[in-house]
């Protein structure tokens, strides 16, 4: 409201202005056109004791300013020129509220059709741990302790993932994995692309110099060892840029402690490593 006021108050000094301008253009143009005046002696009115042209020069310098507005044809002339520079304005404003309208739009249909990377929890296997003091493995047979991890694009739009890490870690608090750096370390780039509406599979291993042995295997199954499930996801999409990459990161807690038939991955983990952005 305030910025429409100030542009109508604008468009009535630039009136003002204009209309100071013709006059003194008209006058200019008049002296110019009557050229020399001739020496004729003035008429003495007997009245006021003045010269008639006296009389009218004294009576002009008493007009007020606002007279314009309401004299034939100058007032004509100055309403039609604020009418007109109002207009000019008016439909600025309008065009501008109509293009930050537009924007608007075009960001939320963006932002509706984006490629969104999510853990998809219906495909994430629970961990397979293999003991290093187990049965031997049959000959050719490398098994090491694992997990199936499934990422889903839940957007209309491709996904093109440049990064893609996940690991497990194995600590003694339930409260936050051992290793909180793994989620600002320097990742290798992976490209990937995920159609909408489908999946990824693939597999977290333990941390390389992490073993499970039997006793381990019993202090994580009792609740006195905790694994956890690490993971950073970076991807782009047709919408993106060099400047929005959109991260997802994950954070899950084995859980084993509960009467539940079988253990479970559940969110846990500091605030903030489990979130997209």
């Amino acid at each position: 409201m305030l910025k429409r006021l100030a542009i109508l108050g604008f468009t009535v000094i630039i009136a003002v202005c204009a209309m100071e301008l013709m006059a003194t253009q008209k006058k200019t143009s008049a002296q110019d056109s009557a050229g020399e005046p001739k020496q004729l002696l003035p008429t003495i009115n007997e009245t006021n004791n003045c010269a008639p042209a006296q009389q009218k020069e004294h009576s002009a310098e008493e007009m007020q300013w606002w007279n314009k507005f309401v004299t034939w044809p100058e007032g004509i002339t100055a309403w039609a020129l604020i009418f007109t520079l109002f207009a000019i304005a008016w439909q600025a404003c309008l065009m501008q509220i109509h293009a930050k309208h537009l924007r608007s739009l075009a960001e939320h249909i963006a932002m509706s059709e984006r490629a969104q990377v999510f853990l998809y929890t219906k495909k994430t296997q629970l961990p397979v741990l293999i003991p290093i003091d187990g049965p031997p493995a049959q000959p050719g047979e490398h098994i090491f302790a694992h997990c199936v991890i499934s990422l889903k694009n839940f957007g209309r739009t491709p996904a093109y993932v440049s990064v893609c890490e996940f690991e497990m870690q194995l600590g003694n608090s339930e409260k936050s994995p051992p290793s909180l750096g793994f989620y600002e370390k320097q990742f290798k780039p992976s490209i990937y692309t995920i159609a909408p509406k489908e999946h990824w599979v693939f597999q977290a291993t333990l941390q390389p110099d992490v073993f499970i042995n039997s006793a381990t295997l019993k202090e994580i199954n009792a609740g006195t060892r905790f694994l956890w499930l690490c993971g950073v996801v970076r991807y782009n999409d047709v919408f993106g840029g060099k400047k929005r990459r959109p991260e997802t990161r994950v954070c899950l807690l084995y859980e084993t402690r509960t009467s539940q038939p079988k253990s479970y991955w559940r969110v846990d983990g500091p605030e903030g490593y489990n979130r997209t952005a």
